[in-house]
C-alpha cells in the first residue's frame, strides 16, 4: 500500500519553492509515507471486514478459535464475525433458534427444569454429526449456574411402532436404537 500524500504539499506555497525545503521533504518522504501506511493499516485492522492476516490471527487467538489452514482469510473473518455477534444474555428462545439453525426444525428437544437448574438438550439422530458443535454452543450459551447435558435422541418405541416386525428384523438392536430408519 503506497501513500499518495506528499510532505511538500503540506508546506505553504512560498516555502515549497525553496530548494532546501524540497530536499528536506524528499528525504523525509519515505519514512513519513511508511508511517501513513502503517497508520492506515492499523485503522483497517480495527474492523473485521478490512483486517489483515496477522490481525485476524490475533483475534482468533484472543477468542480461542483454532486455526483451520483450509479456510481463506474471508472465511476466517466470517467465523470471527459469528463469534462477535453472539449476543448476551442468552435466552431459551435464542438457544432454540440457534439449535434450529444447526440441527434443523424438530430435530432436537430442550427440557429446562428451573427448580433443579437443569437443562437437557437431545439432538435427533439425523443431526448426530453436529453433536459436538451443539455441545460447544450450549457450553457458550448456557449460564454457569445451570447443569446441562447434550445427548442423542435415540429411537423410541413410538418411533418403531410404525414399522412391521418383518421390516425391523433386517436391523440389529444397535441399529434400531442408534440409526435413522428408512
Amino acid at each position: 500500500m503506497e501513500s499518495n500524500r506528499f510532505l511538500i504539499d503540506y508546506l505553504p506555497l512560498y516555502l515549497a519553492e525553496y530548494q532546501e525545503m524540497k530536499l528536506i521533504m524528499e528525504t523525509e518522504q519515505p519514512e513519513i509515507g511508511q508511517l501513513w501506511n502503517e497508520h492506515s493499516q492499523s485503522l483497517d485492522n480495527m474492523f473485521l471486514q478490512t483486517a489483515d492476516e496477522p490481525s485476524v490471527s490475533r483475534y482468533e487467538s484472543m477468542l480461542d478459535i483454532s486455526l483451520n489452514p483450509t479456510l481463506s482469510l474471508n472465511e476466517r473473518r466470517f467465523q470471527l464475525q459469528l463469534k462477535f455477534n453472539e449476543q448476551l444474555p442468552y435466552t431459551l428462545r435464542a438457544l432454540n433458534q440457534k439449535l434450529e439453525t444447526v440441527c434443523g426444525p424438530s430435530e432436537f428437544d430442550i427440557e429446562l427444569v428451573s427448580s433443579e437448574y437443569k437443562l437437557t438438550v437431545k439432538v435427533g439422530l439425523t443431526s448426530k454429526q453436529n453433536l459436538q458443535s451443539v455441545k460447544e454452543m450450549v457450553e457458550r450459551m448456557v449460564p454457569c449456574n445451570l447443569i446441562w447435558t447434550v445427548t442423542l435422541k435415540y429411537n423410541q418405541h413410538e418411533t418403531l411402532t410404525q414399522y412391521t416386525h418383518e421390516h425391523l428384523e433386517q436391523y440389529t438392536h444397535d441399529q434400531l436404537r442408534n440409526e435413522v430408519l428408512t
